[in-house]
């Protein structure tokens, strides 16, 4: 698989995961040898409910809050 399939393919994971109820692409860039996608995830209700009940929730809600799904492949910039 091609690293262009591949963050297509990620995307297409968006728009049918359950989990995913709207994503935003804000960059996208792949070369030969790597790629980037980086997307704000919206995530369903019942995410932030079943999270709310752990006793780490107060930290992963507000990565979640601020977090960028990011994906890199190939070599770090």
């Amino acid at each position: 698989m091609t690293i262009e399939a591949y963050l297509h393919a990620m995307q297409e994971r968006f728009v049918t995961d359950p989990i995913v109820t709207s994503f935003h692409v804000i960059r996208e860039r792949s070369t030969l040898v790597d790629g980037q996608l980086r997307a704000q995830l919206a995530l369903a209700d019942w995410v932030a409910r079943f999270l709310a009940k752990t006793p780490q929730s107060r930290s992963l809600m507000s990565l979640l809050a601020s977090i960028t799904a990011s994906a890199t492949f190939g070599h770090s910039e």
